[in-house]
Parts: C-alpha cells; sequence; structure tokens
C-alpha cells in the first residue's frame, strides 16, 4: 500500500505583485507604488493545495532557496498541513513579478468580454 495518493513534483514559487502602470525607467530614482503582496503561487502549488483540500493524501517537493520567499511558502503549507519537502537551491526561490499591466491582460483573457 502506497503512503501518498499523488506526488506533485515542482512547481513552489512566490509571485511578487507591484502595482505599477507600467514598467519603464523612471525620470526620478525611485517611483512610489502600492504595498507590494507576495502571494504563494505556481502550478504545483495550485495542484498539491487542490489535491490536498480534495482529500488526496498528497506529497509534494521542489527546490527552494534560503530565503524569505521559502519562508512563506513553508509556512503557508504547514498551514495548510500539506506534505512538502524540498532540496534548497543555490539559485533561490522561484519569484514572478507580475505588474498591473500584465494582470489586466491575464483577467482579459481569462475573462474576455462578451461580444456586443
Amino acid at each position: 500500500m502506497h503512503e501518498y495518493d499523488i506526488l506533485v513534483v515542482g512547481g513552489a514559487g512566490v509571485d511578487t505583485v507591484l502595482r505599477v502602470e507600467r514598467l519603464e525607467i523612471p525620470d526620478a530614482d525611485s517611483v512610489g507604488v502600492a504595498p507590494v503582496r507576495d502571494y504563494v503561487a505556481h502550478t504545483g502549488n495550485g495542484v498539491a493545495l487542490g489535491c490536498h483540500h480534495l482529500g488526496l493524501r498528497t506529497r509534494f517537493i521542489d527546490f527552494l532557496g534560503e530565503d524569505p520567499q521559502a519562508e512563506l511558502i513553508l509556512a503557508e503549507y504547514a498551514r495548510h498541513g500539506l506534505a512538502f519537502s524540498h532540496l534548497v537551491s543555490p539559485a533561490g526561490t522561484h519569484t514572478e513579478f507580475i505588474s498591473a499591466e500584465a494582470l489586466r491582460e491575464y483577467r482579459d483573457l481569462v475573462r474576455p468580454e462578451p461580444d456586443r
């Protein structure tokens, strides 16, 4: 008998959302932005948490760095009770930076406006 119903390999990371209209070189040395938000995300994350919450005995494995993003991921999986193991990656934890423009484009892709 197997200890787990599903093994998810890879796909843990953090999405960092920067609410700026455009990513460009500013005229000044800094630009004010709304609070930056980090979310545990990525495909393997969604699959593993989805299976876990559907009642499947789930094991998730991936590489993480030794950084604040890894700590965020580990805390989230502990909060959910998800069985997660990782090896340390010298490259750090996979992180995506997302602009407001990219979020709008994504929303348009997944929820296109009805034809008029």
